[in-house]
């Protein structure tokens, strides 16, 4: 009988053991994930800044964005979803005060 509840405790151990092994592995491949995605996002909002500046002018309409998409799409050929990537991205650029929503109807002011 003590034979077996030691067996039986070192089972537990093991197995415990184990799936603390594990959690701190995925742990550590959702950070090193986290940080990819972090990585991915900074890119989009820097290719869209880029896009932004290069229009030469301080007021710009979404339109003239969206024709730089075929651009933005060449540079992340993942995301089949480009033109809501740069509504998401002129939110982030606005969220951090680099420009400013006009109104709602496409237009925008670059602060910076």
């Amino acid at each position: 009988m003590r034979a077996q509840a030691v067996a039986l405790r070192r089972a537990v151990a093991i197995e415990a053991n184990d799936g603390w092994n594990i959690s701190n592995h995925e742990t550590a491949l959702g950070i090193s994930w986290m940080k990819s995605r972090q990585n991915a996002e900074q890119e989009w909002t820097h290719d869209v800044l880029k896009v932004v500046r290069s229009l030469g002018k301080k007021n710009f309409h979404l339109n003239d964005v969206y024709a730089r998409a075929a651009e933005l799409q060449r540079l992340h050929p993942d995301n089949q979803h480009v033109e809501a990537k740069i509504r998401q991205q002129l939110q982030v650029l606005r969220d951090q005060g680099i420009l400013r929503f006009i109104d709602d109807n496409g237009n925008y002011e670059l602060l910076m």
